[in-house]
């Protein structure tokens, strides 16, 4: 396995070959061995540790092909470098970056450069989707991204929810900044009490996404409480919401009347229905545009299409926290009228 000390030298010698008639084609005759042998029977994270490695993997196959011929091959490539350099250059892509070029234009080098990914993540999370394979594998890396920028754990890429979802650190650096980012995470992290109750002294309102269990949980929602009594109380079981209904004169009925505070501001199909209890099937109803009784699989068909609409996936950024908070009083309504 190479090292990285070795790293630079080996690279540096796999660049030089590309532009010498005849050793080009020894070299990409190995290289395409490696790319088709060697390197499908490592595991990913062992591959992604191995610059040397990676280089090899992000070095494409047309570019391999064409050196196999030689000195127009050679001719070729050397002509596409010479187009390409100023892409291939870390202090011009960095002032590119801020005129929203985008990382996918960045030399396979530069996509691999921490420096500049992260610097062009900043300037736009998208450029997430383009940051190598080594980097997308880097824990320290994706948690430095996620804690600058806590918006780009929200969909921008599915595989930071596949691979990360699930890595209690990254998940409680994204979600500590957003509470709506918690639908997001794995559901053995929606159902980690130590997590929740972690997550709770940053917002309540990670409890809409927080297992039913958990939901029922006393110790979790006598936390919530705490913090925040009016929010614990919307999204706890209607075991917990009875009990401190009756145990407590503070916890009236006309408090679990509206929903937690929060600004659907851009739905306004769900301001009249929010203007009524929330709590009565009726206007459950309501918030998913139904008439009152409707079946069941009208309730999931008009659930779906509205989740579409109001997920914060689908919004833009300034409207993604009140997406998240229509979001949230959709779900409950969907709930609500599904559970039995």
């Amino acid at each position: 396995m190479t090292t990285n000390t070795d790293y630079v030298l080996s690279v540096k010698i796999d660049n030089y070959c590309d532009y010498i008639p005849l050793v080009s084609t020894f070299k990409n005759i190995y290289n395409i061995y490696q790319k088709n042998v060697v390197i499908p029977s490592m595991t990913k994270p062992d591959l992604w540790k191995d610059r040397y490695y990676t280089h090899l993997d992000q070095k494409s196959y047309d570019r391999c092909i064409i050196l196999l011929i030689p000195v127009l091959g050679n001719i070729i490539i050397a002509i596409y470098d010479l187009i390409h350099q100023k892409y291939d250059d870390k202090e011009y892509m960095l002032n590119a970056f801020s005129s929203w070029i985008s990382l996918a234009d960045a030399s396979k080098r530069l996509q691999d450069d921490e420096d500049a990914a992260f610097a062009a993540i900043c300037y736009n999370r998208n450029n997430l989707k383009h940051i190598s394979k080594r980097l997308q594998a880097n824990k320290p890396f994706i948690l430095r991204v996620v804690q600058r920028y806590c918006l780009v754990f929200n969909n921008v890429s599915n595989w930071l929810h596949t691979s990360w979802g699930d890595d209690e650190d990254i998940v409680f650096a994204a979600v500590s900044q957003g509470d709506w980012l918690f639908l997001h995470a794995s559901l053995r992290l929606q159902d980690n009490k130590n997590l929740v109750l972690r997550l709770i002294q940053f917002n309540v309102g990670i409890l809409s996404s927080a297992s039913e269990r958990l939901r029922d949980d006393d110790d979790v929602i006598a936390a919530a409480i705490k913090k925040d009594p009016k929010t614990a109380m919307w999204y706890a079981s209607k075991r917990l919401q009875r009990k401190y209904e009756n145990s407590d004169p503070y916890f009236l009925p006309s408090e679990l009347a509206s929903p937690p505070e929060c600004s659907p501001a851009g739905f306004d199909f769900l301001s009249k229905a929010l203007e009524k209890s929330v709590n009565s099937s009726s206007n459950n109803y309501a918030i998913l545009g139904l008439e009152e009784g409707a079946s069941i699989e009208k309730v999931k068909k008009a659930f779906k299409a509205l989740a579409v609409k109001v997920h914060p996936d689908k919004n833009t950024d300034k409207d993604q926290v009140a997406a998240g908070d229509a979001f949230k009083i959709t779900s409950y309504a969907y709930e609500e009228l599904t559970k039995n």
